[in-house]
This record gives structure tokens, sequence and C-alpha cells, in this order.
């Protein structure tokens, strides 16, 4: 074993002291450096305890770092130091160095430099000073009123609205006053871990540059398995794969990132390795590291969006909302993961202020209700406000309704996200708050599909003897109410009421009761209460909605009184079906299920999606459906992972017959719309081989398709090259035994892909599998009819050709 000196400062004073330290790490006399040996330098080395460094200064990339190399990052590493010195202030260069001192006493408190929050450089090389203006009560109090549906307005926040208490400050800010002492203790290590970190952000975003290019990505992978291959054995071991996640940790890529699945009690590598090394050999060849390698390599395309900005100790992702006020990020907890939703609002403007302050008043007095979203922390720096808030990761309910049949939710659904909002509104109204802008936009859906609402700008806080209100605009102009548009003062409450019911009207119907192209028109429905009674509702729900989109505000009952309404108790209530989806494919596919994962591959690997082989559960599927392959996928750039199956069902004559007179089918009280358009789809395109398609399969260099089995065998996945397809002996044979009738492929069952959510936003998967459904929709069928012409073509040729000369006459299709 070599020398270790993980958990030493030892500081580099020229480059003879280098080499002599090199030499001393290269137990082999090789005469450079391995990924096993880098593993072990000391953790202040941070010129090459980083995969974009070691990427960049490997000249002949083939995974080893030489020590003319290592000499040439350590003095690039020393000119990028003093020419910082140069271009920066004297005081930038001191806050650098102040948060190099941070660094360093982090260092101090925590041993071992891959603890598994990842590199600690990110919480102090971007830090900027945000100061926490408000925080509510401790989590414990927080969620025992949630859970109980009830607000203590006894407790008070921490610290005051826009106070300067100096127990506001982020306990990440730097004070001006610390360090003095200790920056002459630590200066040099300081000012070495500070700049080190500089020098590898340009790395990071060099990289990023580089993986654009034609070409790149392929070769970055390539040098990664050459890296991690350390023994030359031409596979990789645990302790190899060991070696790679320290390294990948330092650079701030979280290890659950990488598999699908992260059950409790089982090491990273262990889990990794079980699930790439899908042929149980205990390692990885180099097909099975090349797919795990495509992974780290997305990880590293959105590192910088991912991981460069930060506010506080969060991390700061892609944006997932905006607004007239401001735009809602993503956002990490640096040190536990937890994820939350930041509202940025840039200080300056007198409404956008004024509207924040209406926001936090409410959110205030609504903590720990369980179906407002809650408010975690209020912070600010000198040019914007911050709402660190839940991230409620269903989306909007604008979004669910999309998802059915002509934008049309069944009332079973409605009544019960009507009923939530109802007794939201009602608990709003008792503690004297009106929300005023009540839509399907700010119906928010947590992961369970469980109602919040969200975007209290509009709110407004009133007493019980006096809730007038004067503002005209505020909310959708499809939402004004009567008196609204009349210029008239009007109950905060009421509006509500009036609100409610276009929302309603909008889930049952797919619009606004009030919608015209013409303004004049559009308000003078609305003044009238003139809009069209739909005849496929309920007689209570047309009841119910006339009551609260009555002109006259005075008889619009409150939300107490709307909840006893019989319409509540007409029917059965329940959520929507976030987490499993189904797209109706091409009845050719339960012939050629190894078509259609082509067809799926190609389209996923053109939206950037990485995917690898996964088991079928048929234990898992509901009762006789069979699964024919599984993709496991992660979308990065999302932090998005789901499942794709391609399953097959009976096709009985009953369920033919009901969907011909629905059109549609339900599963688990899910409506999924049955694609009427499909004919429509059925043109005339280019061959197959000019197509988009074909060309990505060209190009990919891996896929996973159905092999040769026994009639009435599930079929078993295995790794193939798109490129030899076409002359493999084992490419599937329309005319070879796996086609024979068997209880899963024949007439009389029915394809279709199973689309299946594992961990991420519910939301983003839904609007994901929107745009999935689309592209399968368009590419499955082209290639169906394609294959089928060609089907066609072959037969015809079959019945006038005799036997002994099919084989050199006919082409199979392919």
């Amino acid at each position: 074993m070599g020398a270790s000196y993980s958990s030493d400062w030892l500081p580099i004073e020229n480059e003879e002291q280098l080499v002599g330290l090199l030499h001393e790490l290269d137990t082999q006399n090789n005469g450079y450096l391995s990924l096993g040996d880098i593993a072990k330098v000391p953790k202040c080395w941070t010129f090459i305890n980083s995969l974009p460094v070691l990427f960049y200064f490997d000249e002949l990339k083939n995974g080893t770092l030489t020590f003319k190399s290592l000499v040439d990052a350590y003095g690039f590493f020393n000119t990028s130091k003093e020419r910082l010195r140069d271009e920066l202030s004297g005081t930038e260069f001191k806050e650098l160095l102040n948060r190099g001192v941070q660094l360093t006493k982090q260092e101090t408190t925590d041993s071992s430099a891959h603890t598994g929050n990842g590199s600690a450089f990110c919480r102090f090389a971007n830090l900027s000073k945000v100061r926490s203006v408000f925080v509510p009560d401790d989590s414990i109090q927080r969620n025992s009123r949630r859970d109980s549906g009830l607000s203590d307005k006894a407790n008070g926040p921490s610290v005051a609205i826009y106070g300067n208490s100096s127990d506001a400050q982020s306990e990440n800010a730097p004070a001006e006053n610390e360090g003095d002492t200790e920056e002459v203790e630590y200066s040099e290590h300081a000012k070495t871990t500070a700049v080190g970190e500089r020098v590898r952000l340009k790395m990071f975003k060099e990289l990023t540059v580089f993986l654009s290019e034609d070409g790149a990505r392929e070769e970055f992978m390539q040098w990664l398995w050459k890296v991690t291959d350390f023994g030359r054995q031409n596979y990789v071991t645990i302790a190899e794969l060991s070696c790679l996640f320290r390294i990948l940790e330092y650079d701030n890529i979280h290890l659950s990132e990488l598999s699908f699945s992260n059950p409790p009690g089982v090491s990273p590598e262990e889990r990794i390795m079980s699930e790439f090394d899908t042929v149980g050999s205990g390692v990885l060849n180099q097909d099975h590291f090349i797919i795990l390698a495509d992974l780290i390599t997305r990880e590293y395309e959105y590192w910088e969006s991912r991981h460069l900005d930060t506010v506080g100790n969060c991390e700061l992702g892609r944006i997932i909302g905006k607004g007239a006020t401001g735009i809602v990020r993503f956002a990490s907890n640096m040190e536990t993961k937890e994820k939350y939703a930041l509202k940025i609002v840039k200080k300056g403007n007198c409404a956008y202020m004024s509207r924040l302050d209406h926001e936090i008043e409410s959110l205030k007095m609504l903590t720990g209700h369980p179906h407002v979203v809650e408010l975690e922390e209020v912070l600010e720096d000198d040019e914007n406000m911050y709402l660190r808030m839940e991230l409620l990761g269903g989306g909007s309910l604008i979004d669910i309704v999309r998802l059915y049949p002509n934008n049309l939710l069944p009332e079973e659904v409605a009544r019960y996200y009507m009923r939530q909002l109802f007794e939201t509104l009602e608990c709003c109204h008792s503690l004297g708050i009106c929300h005023r802008d009540v839509r399907l936009e700010n119906m928010l859906l947590d992961n369970k599909a469980k109602l919040k609402l969200g975007d209290f700008g509009q709110s407004g806080v009133f007493t019980a003897a006096w809730d007038m209100f004067s503002t005209t605009l505020v909310g959708s102009v499809y939402s004004l109410s009567p008196e609204q548009v009349l210029g008239m003062c009007y109950s905060g409450r009421k509006i509500d009421v009036w609100s409610a019911g276009v929302s309603m009207y909008c889930l049952l119907v797919g619009h606004p009761p009030f919608y015209d192209l013409d303004s004049t028109d559009l308000l003078t429905s609305i003044v009238t209460g003139t809009y069209k009674t739909p005849l496929n509702l309920s007689v209570e729900a047309i009841n119910l909605m006339s009551k609260m989109l009555n002109v006259d505000p005075d008889a619009r009952p409150s939300f107490e009184k709307l909840l006893e309404h019989p319409w509540f108790s007409a029917g059965d209530e329940y959520p929507p079906v976030l987490d499993k989806l189904e797209i109706p494919v091409h009845p050719l596919y339960v012939r050629r299920p190894d078509l259609a994962e082509m067809i799926i591959a190609s389209v996923l690997y053109q939206h950037k999606t990485h995917f690898h082989l996964g088991a079928v559960d048929n234990d898992a599927l509901p009762d006789k459906v069979e699964g024919m392959w599984c993709i496991k996928c992660h979308h990065p750039s999302l932090d998005l992972k789901f499942l794709l199956t391609l399953c097959t069902r009976p096709n009985t004559l009953d369920e033919e017959e009901s969907e011909v007179e629905t059109g549609k089918h339900v599963q688990d009280g899910f409506a999924v719309a049955r694609d009427s358009g499909w004919a429509d789809l059925r043109r005339s395109h280019e061959v197959l081989e000019n197509s988009a398609i074909s060309r990505t399969l060209s190009q990919y260099p891996h896929k996973r398709h159905i092999a040769t089995t026994a009639p009435g065998v599930v079929p078993q996945l295995r790794a193939q090259s798109f490129g030899n397809m076409a002359e493999s002996k084992s490419a599937p044979n329309v005319n070879g035994p796996h086609l024979q009738a068997s209880p899963m492929q024949t007439s009389a069952r029915r394809a279709f892909l199973s689309v299946s959510f594992q961990e991420g936003e519910t939301g983003a998967f839904v609007k994901l599998y929107r745009k999935l459904k689309a592209i399968c929709d368009e590419s499955l069928w082209e290639a169906a009819e394609k294959q089928t012409q060609r089907l066609e073509e072959r037969n015809r040729l079959v019945q006038h050709t005799p036997s002994s000369e099919i084989g050199n006459a006919i082409p199979l299709p392919h």
C-alpha cells in the first residue's frame, strides 16, 4: 500500500517537493499516477482532486497522469493563483481568502473530504451575503400543527420581517470581523483552498463546453472507462468504483443520483454494481460501465446549472415557475439534500414589494394549514428577497386537466379537489384573509396529488366588520367578478366564491364560463352572468355552479354553506393517479417488441435522457398484464427517474365495445385518452432509413433488444449494437419462432407502454409523459406502418416465388 495523506494539510513549496511526493505515491514505479493513486492524495491538492481537471491534463487521454502532466497542473494552479491576486481588488481578494478560511474550518470539523455531502467549496465559493429575516416556528411545532390542520397564532416569527437583528444573519455568511487572527494562521492554506476551487470551476465550465461538441461525449465516456479500469483487467471492480465515487463526491456529484433506487443499508458501490451488472458477475465489463458512464457524463453536463448558484445554504436549480413579480427556482439544501421552492423577487419595485408583504403576512397566519403552501423562511440580500417554501412536485391543477380527454375532469376527481379548495378558503375567510386570485394555476399539488393553495400575492387581510376592497384588476381577467368589472367596491370573500365557481366550471367543462376573443363581449357576459350550461353534468353540479356564479354578490353563499351542498354527497370522490400512466401503441408491437424498444431508445437519446436495462417484474403488474421489456430512465436536468415497460393485456370483445362506446378507458380511477386521431398519423413517410429515428439508431452505441426465445417464454433482454443489428444472426426474424402463437403474442392481446414514476416531482413527470406520448404516438406509428407495408410486400412476393428461392430473392424486414 502506498502513502495516504487524505486527512493531512500538506503544502507544496516547489516542483521538486511535488515530484518527490509523486514518487512516494507511485509504489509500482510506473512514472504516472492512476485513479487509485490519486484517491490517496491529500485533500488540499485541489488541483487534481477533480475529474474535469484530470481529464484536462491527461494529454494522452489514456486514463493516467504522468509526472509531467501533474507538474503542469501544479504550475497552472500557481499561475492562476497569482493572476487572481492581480485581477481582484484588495477587498475582493480578502473576501475570497475569508471564504477559504471558512472552508478550512469545515475541514477541521470534518476529518474526511468525502462525506457524501458533496464538495465543501460549493458552500463557500459562491456564498452571497444573505440574511434570514423570517423563520416560522420550529419544524416540530409546525409539523404537529400541519398534521392537525390548525394554525397556532400565538407563536410569532423568530425575527421581525425586514429586521436588522444580528441573529437573523445566515449561519453560513462570514461575519465581517471574523477570522482576523485565524486568517494569519491559515492564510496559505485558505488561499490555496479558495483559489483552487476557482480553478476547478473553470475546468467544470470548459468540460461543459467540450461535451457539447460532436463526438465529445463518447470520448469522455471512453476516458472514464480507462481511468476507472486502472487495474487494466478489462473490467471494473467494486474497489475501483469506490475510487471513482470518491472523486465524484468531491465534484458534488451525489451518488444517490447514479442509481435508480436507493435501498437503506446498501453502500453506493454495491447498489450501483448490482444495478448495472445485469449478468451478476460481480464486476462491470466495458459495455455495462459505458451505460453508467453515460449517466455520469450527463451529471457533468448539467453540473453548472444545478450546483453553481447558491442562496444561503441552498443550491439553486432549474426555473420551475415565472410570474409578474419574479421567478421560482428549484433549491436543494447542500447539507440535508432537502428540496424547496425558492421564490426570488427583485427589490426596487414598490408594487412588487407590497405584494410580497401581503403574501408573507397571509402565509404567516396560515402556517401549518394542510392545504396551504408552507413558508419555510424569508431571506434577503442587497438585491433580492427570497421566499423559501415547500416544494410541491405535483404541478398545478391546470396540468392535471390537460391529461384528460377534452380537458374534462370526471366529477369524482373535481369533487375531490373542490372540497379541499372550499375548506381552505373557508379557513382563510375565518382568519380574515381573502385570496383574490383563485384559479387553477394557483392550485398546486404535492407528489401525492393533494391540493395546496399558493400565490397569496394578491391576498388581502380584513376584519369581520369591514370586508371591502377597491382594487379592480386583481387575478385573471377570466375570473373577474361583475362588481370588479363595474369598478365597484367589493367583498373579498364574495369574489373568492365567484372565482372558485369559475375554477369548478373549468375543471368540468374544459374552458372558462366567460370566454370571448372580443374583450367587450367578454366583459358584457361577465356583468350579465351569461354562460352556457353544459348538458353532460349532473344536476347538482350545475346548481352548485349557478349559486357561485350569481351576479348578485349578496346572493352567493359562503364556503361553509357551499360545503353542505348536495353535490358533495352525490357521488364518490378520488384523486387522479399521477405515478403510473399508459400510452396505447400499435398492435404490431405485440409481435415486434424489439422494434418498439429501438424506437423508444432513440426517442430517449434524442431528448438527453439516460436509460438502461431493467428486469420485468410481472408480479408487480396488474392481473392479466404481461411485461415484455423494461427500461429504467433518468432525466438529470429534471431530477426525475421513471420506468418504461412495454406490456400486453387481453383484448376482449367487451373491452373493445366499451372503448368504442366511451372513447376512453379508465385505469385505477384515472381516465386516459383513447387516441381517435391516430388514423391521421397514418400518413406516407420517407423510408425508415432516411428518418431521424434511424439516424439516431445508427449513431447511438448501445441498445437492448429482445433475444430469440422459445414459444410462450417471456423474452429476455440483452445488449446489442445498433449498427450491427441488421447483420446479426440473433436479430429478430419475422419468421422466427418467437412470433409463433403464445399467451403473450397473439392478436387477442393489445400492447401499451406503461410509464411509472420512481423519484422526483410528479408534476415534471406528468409534463414529460405528455411530451413522450405525443412523440411516441407519431414515432411508433410511423415505424409500425412502415414495417407493416414491408410485411405486406413480402407476403405478396411469397405468393409468387418458389419456396427454394425465398431466402435469396426476398429481403427480410428489419
